[in-house]
């Protein structure tokens, strides 16, 4: 009682300032990013690639065919059915996600869950099974959680999609993708993740149409290879699901 009392009294004589513009954080949930800096994330709410999910500039191509398909999306095998992304990984939104995975900040996991919409997931309804991109149990063991599976518990929880932990293993550790090219990227995260947990029984996932939960859609390759696998493990269909992504 004490403590929480000197808590709300430090912060009201020195409020935390905003990560982003520095100034004081002021009649805000966020501790982290104030609502003025909050407000600027871009949503993705226009036309975008059916398959990947990337934004499209323009309206045109979709409206001479719906099922119009990017660059990337044409030229490379994708073996999940649609990726579908919250908002566009820059400004606020990528700060935001830094300081989740890389201050661990899991607190910070409320505020980027608050931004999935019953609108949004009214598009994953009929899925079987949520599944989480794994870390490697070296790097789980040095970050302390998994920020994935933050947020597929949180939707899981919310829309009644049952969560299943074990559905993937990550059995080879990798260099983090920021650091890579897409070509390196590719290679990086080639075999590394097999149906199941190892020692625990492997889930069924037989003809289950599954989302496959992430922070963020970079190139695709880390998802699309969890995808390779589930599709192997006889998977109906995999859907990606992220916060942000590289627009």
């Amino acid at each position: 009682m004490i403590n929480s009392f000197a808590k709300n009294l430090l912060n009201f004589l020195l409020p935390p300032a905003c990560h982003i513009c520095k100034l004081p954080v002021k009649e805000w949930s966020n501790p982290y990013i104030c609502r003025i800096c909050w407000d600027k994330i871009k949503f993705i709410d226009g036309p975008v690639c059916p398959r990947c999910g990337m934004p499209f500039k323009s309206e045109v191509a979709l409206i001479k065919s719906p099922d119009f398909l990017c660059g990337e999306c044409r030229e490379k095998r994708r073996y999940f059915t649609k990726a579908i992304a919250v908002g566009v990984y820059e400004g606020t939104l990528s700060e935001a996600i830094h300081i989740f995975k890389y201050q661990k900040r899991q607190a910070m996991a409320k505020y980027l869950n608050a931004m999935v919409t019953n609108v949004l997931l009214q598009r994953l309804s009929d899925s079987d099974i949520i599944i989480p991109v794994p870390l490697h149990k070296k790097r789980l063991s040095e970050r302390g959680f998994n920020q994935s599976l933050l947020i597929a518990h949180h939707i899981s929880k919310r829309f009644s999609i049952p969560l299943c932990i074990d559905g993937l293993q990550r059995i080879r550790w990798t260099r983090p993708q920021i650091e890579l090219t897409k070509e390196e990227r590719l290679k990086n995260v080639r075999g590394a993740f097999v149906v199941g947990a190892g020692f625990k029984p492997v889930p069924t996932i037989k003809g289950k149409k599954i989302i496959l939960v992430d922070d963020v859609y970079t190139t695709g390759a880390t998802v699309n290879e969890c995808a390779k696998v589930l599709k192997k493990g006889e998977a109906k269909e995999v859907v990606v699901f992220t916060i942000a992504r590289v627009g």
